[in-house]
């Protein structure tokens, strides 16, 4: 069968959350065939993804900063919100200036970086043959997601 590389990802990522649930045999039969068949290609896509250290070391630092101009709450715990710091109002143009030194420093590192997020993008969207292993919809048992249900059926591993 066909199904892009998102898609494989996602159902990976279903069946590492399931494989440790309780369920009957051809349902857990199902999970471990099919994240085994996927694993490699997924090792392959996590591989590529993998930032250089220069990278790395930008984004400890760009953190760091961050941290550093954060607001704090009564406890001293960085407040964040939709996972973006806030960054103290009176701090705003030292905050500013340091972050931009340090990406002019690395300027070169994160276009590579960018580039590369840009490619893989690309890559999720390419087709790949791979024969998963499917299951009657009535030997999917114990409590599972709706959500997880339509990712099967999108990737036709549903047999009704």
């Amino acid at each position: 069968m066909e199904i892009t590389r998102e898609l494989s990802i996602k159902l990976y990522n279903i069946f590492e959350e399931l494989k440790n649930r309780k369920c009957d045999i051809k349902f857990a039969y199902f999970i471990a065939k099919n994240k085994r068949l996927l694993s490699s290609e997924i090792e392959i896509l996590s591989n590529m993804i993998t930032p250089n250290e220069k990278y790395k070391e930008y984004d400890l630092q760009r953190v760091q900063i961050n941290e550093k101009y954060c607001e704090k709450d009564n406890n001293g715990n960085l407040i964040i919100k939709d996972n973006s710091y806030i960054i103290k109002s009176e701090s705003l143009n030292e905050f500013h200036k340091e972050l931009n030194i340090l990406k002019e420093q690395y300027s070169d590192y994160i276009k590579e970086h960018n580039k590369m997020i840009e490619q893989y993008n690309s890559l999720l969207l390419d087709k790949i043959n791979i024969n998963l292993h499917q299951i009657n919809i009535t030997d999917i048992s114990g409590d599972i997601n709706p959500t997880y249900i339509e990712v099967f059926l999108e990737a036709n591993l549903i047999i009704e």
